[in-house]
């Protein structure tokens, strides 16, 4: 139980820092003075985080599921993407119907010439196909591509469960799919259309699809192997625990003024290479600053947070929005309330409506199948 428990918390723990650097930059943590203004504009880079872990407990679940020994069990597969759409589904929709009926609590800047949501948009939301489309992938909720980018991995995670089974192979994979990426991108961005949307189709080609990303879901994977068997052969574990977190964070300070470039990889990969060295020293070794109840609550709740926090901030603006005259104590109010509020909002939303709606729907479910 005991080993169950850290397992748990060095997880959560790592999902509430993303969080919370997310709600950093959404909060305008981009736009505070000097180096303030550079670590806050970092904060974008923690949905990363999310899906190195994504991917990783996604492999976690397989492989407790013995999935592809027995010839992959059609039933097991579909099990296994309903209890992954529960994950997601009645939060999203949640949040997706206080963004469309609650004043406010939507932007329509991702909506460009658009201008208000259709039923279209709407049906693609509600069926995870948003992020196929450049001016519906964050045009409700405001963060909802990360679900686009997910769905779209879910769905695929049986098959590159089944071709990906070695650290050899999710290498190789990671750098194959890394040039396709690269390439894909670079090609595409020489045709897309000149309108005043133009900031819409750069946006989606570089932060919102899912090829973006994929490079950091296989780092992933990568990760995933790298616990299996091959940290249990250290010896001393607290110094190279240290020694990944020290070199991480040294990485990232670099980052922070642009100072690292590896070529082929987008900036998006980049972080993700950073954050799987301190994901590795927290495995290898717990750091009470960054291992602890503190951010392992946070994380606990990281999802409803992550879907809630957005629209929150925009109620904020249009409503309360303290200015007392200093923009780092503005900024340090709205961002902890914010914070704050989300969580209580996720603690009710989880306790009275997530979970039950979860239990019968699982009944239901296995009634069926």
């Amino acid at each position: 139980m005991k080993n169950g428990k850290q397992y748990i918390i060095w997880i959560d723990s790592l999902k509430g820092i993303a969080i919370c650097g997310i709600i950093m930059i959404h909060s305008g943590g981009a736009h505070l003075p000097s180096i303030l203004g550079r670590i806050g504009d970092m904060g974008k880079y923690g949905v990363e985080l999310f899906f190195i872990l994504s991917a990783y407990l996604a492999y976690v679940s397989m492989a407790s599921l013995n999935m592809w020994q027995n010839n992959g069990n059609r039933k097991t597969i579909v099990r296994w993407w309903i209890k992954k759409f529960l994950r997601l589904a009645p939060m999203y929709y949640l949040s997706l119907a206080i963004c469309i009926f609650v004043p406010g609590a939507h932007s329509s800047y991702w909506l460009g010439e658009k201008t208000a949501i259709t039923l279209w948009n709407i049906l693609a939301h509600i069926f995870f196909l948003h992020g196929f489309f450049p001016h519906y992938v964050n045009s409700i909720v405001g963060v909802e591509w990360y679900l686009a980018v997910l769905v779209v991995f879910y769905i695929c995670v049986p098959i590159i469960y089944k071709y990906i089974c070695s650290l050899e192979r999710a290498i190789a994979s990671f750098v194959v799919i890394s040039i396709i990426c690269f390439l894909m991108n670079k090609f595409i961005s020489l045709y897309l259309p000149e309108t005043g949307d133009a900031y819409i189709y750069s946006s989606y080609i570089g932060t919102f699809s899912f090829f973006v990303h994929l490079p950091t879901l296989l780092l992933g994977v990568i990760f995933y192997f790298l616990t299996l068997d091959n940290l249990k052969r250290v010896v001393n574990r607290k110094l190279l625990s240290y020694s990944l977190l020290l070199f991480a964070l040294i990485m990232l300070g670099g980052q922070v003024y642009n100072r690292n470039s590896l070529s082929i990889f987008n900036t998006y990969t980049l972080f993700a290479f950073w954050f799987i060295y301190i994901a590795l020293s927290q495995v290898l070794w717990r750091c009470p600053l960054l291992n602890n109840c503190f951010w392992a609550r946070l994380g606990k709740y990281s999802y409803p947070i992550y879907l809630f926090h957005y629209p929150l901030i925009l109620l904020y603006d249009t409503y309360i929005s303290v200015k007392t005259g200093y923009i780092i104590l503005d900024w340090g109010i709205k961002y902890i309330f914010v914070t704050l509020i989300t969580l209580y909002i996720s603690y009710i939303v989880t306790k009275f409506i997530d979970i039950p709606i979860k239990k019968w729907i699982n009944l239901k479910i296995q009634k069926i199948i």
